[in-house]
């Protein structure tokens, strides 16, 4: 993928993810429901971990002094910078061979993460299993213990009743993601598999 096409793409996914996210959206001080996973899901396909976390950290914070939900908090852009790197890990295929070239890539734990999750094939059961894998992280961790910990430090509200306030959004979230990251991959499969070619 050409260099200005890779801009052109990253430059519409930070748009829709900003609109999806911040307009929207339904909002309070401590959850947030909204659909900006489809776009994100998409940029971490198509841009692999770097592009995701660059798109997924300007989202958050030009989203968050255009249209705030409260005062602005960088450790909720360091989160959406790790989802970034989690997602676009996960989910963009032609990973695997860059991987392999690092040190970590050549120890048995990075071959072995290579292979059950980084395979180069585009299969729709590998993709389910690298969407589920990646949502668990980011839903039942990263969203709930870490934000759940930048909301405490924000509002000094009970961390624990932060985090059980939090796990009914992100459960039926996680639900509505992967039923949607399915339709995804059927979309956006061809491109997948160009991109795997380069």
């Amino acid at each position: 993928m050409s260099k200005i096409k890779k801009l052109v793409i990253s430059a519409l996914l930070l748009a829709v993810l900003i609109v999806l996210n911040r307009i929207i959206s339904i909002n309070s001080s401590f959850f947030v429901i909204n659909i900006g996973f489809i776009p994100e899901i998409v940029t971490a396909i198509i841009l692999g971990p770097a592009g995701a976390m660059l798109v997924f950290g300007l989202a958050d914070y030009i989203g968050a002094h255009l249209w705030p939900f409260g005062e602005y908090f960088p450790g909720f852009t360091l989160t959406a910078v790790l989802n970034g790197l989690i997602y676009g890990t996960l989910l963009n295929v032609g990973l695997k061979d860059k991987f392999l070239n690092t040190k970590l890539g050549n120890t048995r734990l990075g071959k072995a993460f290579s292979k059950i999750l980084l395979g180069k094939d585009a299969t729709e059961k590998r993709f389910f299993v690298n969407l589920l894998v990646s949502s668990i992280i980011v839903r039942f961790i990263v969203n709930i213990f870490l934000q759940s910990f930048w909301l405490n430090i924000l509002y000094g509200k009970a961390y624990l009743a932060v985090v059980v306030s939090r796990i009914v959004i992100q459960a039926i979230t996680f639900i509505v993601q992967m039923i949607v990251g399915v339709l995804i991959y059927k979309v956006v499969e061809k491109e997948m598999k160009l991109i795997a070619e380069e």
